[in-house]
């Protein structure tokens, strides 16, 4: 089969205007056309970069867990494993989650075997997800008083460099890994 893969209209428009005003850790035009075919990719064509929403759906801005599937799929012609780690109501709220120790577990796992791997975090609020986000965590590290910390890279955090985030914030947001 083939596929064409492309960004939507309006990448274009941002990748110009950031050719022309690209700031100090800002997304590069590569960084902003990537995303764009990404998200398309998986959202059959629904993603909307200026607005970073996805049409007809506005609140859904993210792909879920079996869009990424198929974008690893397709990108890396590998047939990855995603591991879900909620088990959530029709309402959104969260009925079930596994425990931190073995999300940790699985990360620590991904990131020896495949040096980096693709997180889906979520935003809860009320026991109610509200909202969520893919980050890529590259490491891991601790710090003197021996407390753990993942090394993500994240374009929406207002750096192009990777961050460190604490183990216990970052695994209490964890929806989904892809491995």
């Amino acid at each position: 089969a083939d596929i064409t893969l492309r960004a939507d209209e309006n990448a274009y428009l941002l990748a110009e205007i950031q050719k022309e005003h690209q700031d100090e850790d800002e997304r590069s035009i590569i960084d902003i056309l990537m995303q764009s075919l990404i998200m398309n990719l998986g959202s059959r064509g629904t993603y909307e970069s200026i607005s970073d929403t996805r049409k007809p759906d506005e609140w859904n801005r993210g792909l879920q867990d079996y869009e990424i599937g198929f974008v690893n799929i397709i990108l890396s012609r590998e047939n990855k494993t995603v591991n879900n780690y909620m088990i959530l109501n029709f309402d959104g709220s969260i009925a079930e989650r596994c425990s931190v120790e073995k999300i940790k577990n699985d990360i620590l796992k991904s990131l020896q075997e495949n040096g980096n791997t693709m997180a889906g975090i979520v935003f809860v609020d009320d026991n109610k997800i509200r909202g969520g986000h893919e980050i890529n965590i590259v490491g891991y590290t601790k710090n003197f008083n021996d407390e753990g910390f993942f090394i993500i890279q994240d374009s929406d955090d207002f750096s192009s460099k990777p961050v460190a985030i604490s183990e216990k914030e970052l695994l209490d947001s964890i929806h989904h890994i892809t491995i």
